[in-house]
């Protein structure tokens, strides 16, 4: 359970956060979380540098219907893939949401081979907004990584990181 993913915390407080506990005491990932309030936007940029800059960050995106797979070391992209599902839906007009997610489902884990896994600090993850399904299969993904390697998981709402990606973190 992600619970409400619009209500972040900051990273510092991780470790302070009761749901974060409650999901360690279970065995499982906990789930990182930042504040999602425009006011601290700045702030956001500034620690999300911060964090860039010393770990290599897994990266999974699945809001619709592209699948991707990045990682970032020391601020910098030394790794991408995606996968496009434009001619796929472009056969019915428009994006199918339960064939868009079935196809991730495929392709998340053929990109996901094309990373060493165990050499990851932190694993992100998209988990809104988007088509359910869809985030779903990489929300799944990123706890069964994170849960496997004893990683903690970032939930990453899709449009904040248009804008932190925007502002030059990790550029």
């Amino acid at each position: 359970d992600l619970g409400n993913v619009g209500e972040f915390t900051k990273l510092s407080r991780v470790s302070q956060d009761a749901e974060a506990r409650g999901m360690e005491d279970q065995g499982l990932p906990a789930i990182v979380r930042f504040e999602s309030r425009p006011k601290v936007a700045l702030e956001e940029t500034f620690h999300a540098r911060i964090i860039v800059a010393y770990m290599r960050i897994l990266a999974i995106e699945s809001s619709c219907d592209e699948t991707g797979v990045a990682v970032i070391e020391a601020g910098r992209i030394s790794h991408q893939a995606r996968y496009s599902q434009l001619n796929l839906h472009r056969r019915s007009g428009g994006v199918i949401p339960e064939v868009a997610a079935r196809e991730h489902i495929i392709k998340l884990h053929q990109l996901l081979a094309e990373v060493d896994l165990k050499s990851v600090d932190r694993v992100a993850v998209t988990v809104g907004p988007g088509l359910i399904g869809s985030l779903l299969i990489g929300i799944e993904g990123a706890r069964t990584i994170s849960y496997l390697l004893e990683k903690p998981v970032m939930a990453i709402n899709h449009l904040e990181g248009h804008l932190v990606a925007d502002a030059g973190v990790g550029g």
